[in-house]
């Protein structure tokens, strides 16, 4: 099972990509256009460029109250898929995949729950125990690892204006990293691109942020979910 998002991936994405495989390619192709390769980092800025892009992040991170945002999710098959996803800080978030797929991320506040409508079985940790839970703690600070429970890591990313975060959590039950992805802009400074998640068996799930609007209201019926145990397949749906 890969990690947080890349989990809904390995759960049962492929399942529902079938027939979809020149979709998929076209919308890989536009994903990682948007998201731009981890690898071949060549870009090393002086110590203080990068010192005032880490805290840029850390700031935009912390002025994020909620967040909205389309995303599209390329699993470590090629499948690919779509959705909303939405941010409250602190605690809360909702991954909204396309109706087709019957999965569903969401978090409380204090419990990241996994659902998989097409097997009615869920899934859950805490949500400070997930390296994704960094984008809703209460109070982000990057130079104290401690604050965070998790090992960071940031570097310049393979082009110029653009920087990675990583997070990983060492005494978690859920093993592996995410890289966030930064890009610098000038209305907010930096904006999130998305991320990179690379499971503990090293299949990588790709996640790519568009249309990323702050300040709306959410429901709080926005972090609850149909819990589909007990219940038979044709009754299983995913609530919004």
């Amino acid at each position: 099972m890969a990690l947080l998002t890349g989990l809904a991936g390995a759960a049962g994405v492929a399942a529902a990509q079938e027939g979809a495989g020149a979709t998929a390619a076209t919308a890989t192709t536009h994903a990682e256009a948007a998201l731009p390769p981890l690898e071949a980092q060549t870009v090393t800025p002086a110590r203080g460029g990068l010192d005032a892009a880490r805290q840029a992040i850390e700031d935009y991170l912390n002025g994020i109250d909620t967040l909205r945002a389309d995303f599209v999710q390329i699993g470590p098959d090629g499948g690919m898929t779509r959705g909303v996803l939405k941010i409250d800080r602190p605690g809360r978030l909702r991954f909204d995949y396309d109706d087709e797929t019957p999965l569903l991320l969401v978090s409380d506040g204090a419990t990241l729950t996994f659902i998989d409508y097409e097997v009615g079985q869920v899934t859950r940790w805490p949500i400070d125990e997930t390296p994704l839970g960094l984008l809703v703690r209460d109070r982000i600070d990057l130079d104290d690892p401690a604050a965070t429970g998790l090992d960071l890591a940031f570097n310049p990313g393979a082009l110029a204006g653009y920087w990675v975060l990583e997070a990983r959590n060492p005494d978690g039950d859920i093993p592996g990293t995410v890289d966030l992805t930064f890009v610098r802009e000038a209305q907010t400074g930096v904006r999130l691109l998305g991320w990179e998640v690379v499971d503990a068996q090293g299949y990588v799930t790709r996640v790519s942020l568009s249309d990323v609007t702050l300040g709306q209201t959410f429901a709080d019926s926005t972090w609850t979910f149909d819990d589909p145990r007990g219940l038979p397949a044709k009754r299983r749906r995913r609530g919004r």
